[in-house]
């Protein structure tokens, strides 16, 4: 990261309607943001709580139109069609800037995956409800994840970490794979524990 005069600037990409990660950041590190987001209501709310906290020089939100082609849309089709999905970082960024980091948390669940409810755990009144954008995204967090890192090597150094968690154990190898078979120079991953709750994270 840069020098204490130079200030972090990091993209949150699916920010949600919290926009809570570059809410804390600027709050406990000072720290500016960009933070993506594509659908309009959650992209709505998250301008309306940087808003609140008056950080709207440190935080810009950006609402990210959904549904363009990918390049590495066709590595995690079936039968090698796959529907335009939201872009990452190609298009997002702009031309001059560059970032310290990026982060997100990715969909998990492919468009073909049912996920089950968790009864058991919450009553149905408290469960969190999420929009289908948070959800799910073709080919599920590897597919995210993989279209990424295609992004990053056409952005290359203007992000200086790229970063994603992952919560799936089984996509931990296939991520890990890719990024070497990339090319990346440094790869760090670390594992989230949570009473009985594991995630990992792979920058």
């Amino acid at each position: 990261l840069p020098s204490s005069s130079s200030p972090v600037l990091g993209l949150d990409i699916g920010t949600g309607a919290s926009c809570i990660y570059p809410l804390l950041g600027r709050a406990h590190l000072g720290w500016r943001f960009v933070a993506t987001e594509v659908d309009p209501a959650s992209a709505a709310a998250a301008r309306r709580n940087v808003a609140l906290n008056e950080w709207e020089a440190a935080i810009q939100v950006r609402e990210v139109a959904p549904g363009v082609k990918h390049d590495a849309d066709a590595n995690h089709a079936e039968g090698g069609v796959v529907p335009p999905q939201p872009p990452i970082l190609m298009g997002v960024i702009g031309p001059s800037e560059r970032f310290d980091f990026c982060m997100c948390n990715p969909p998990w669940f492919g468009d073909d995956e049912t996920p089950q409810p968790n009864g058991a755990m919450r009553p149905r009144g408290e469960r969190c409800a999420a929009t289908s954008s948070e959800v799910f995204t073709a080919g599920g967090e590897v597919g995210f994840i993989l279209r990424m890192l295609a992004d990053s090597k056409a952005l290359r150094e203007r992000v200086a970490w790229y970063s994603s968690l992952v919560g799936r154990k089984a996509s931990l190898a296939p991520v890990l794979r890719a990024l070497r078979t990339a090319g990346a120079l440094h790869i760090r991953t670390a594992e989230l524990q949570q009473g009985v709750t594991s995630r990992w994270v792979v920058a």
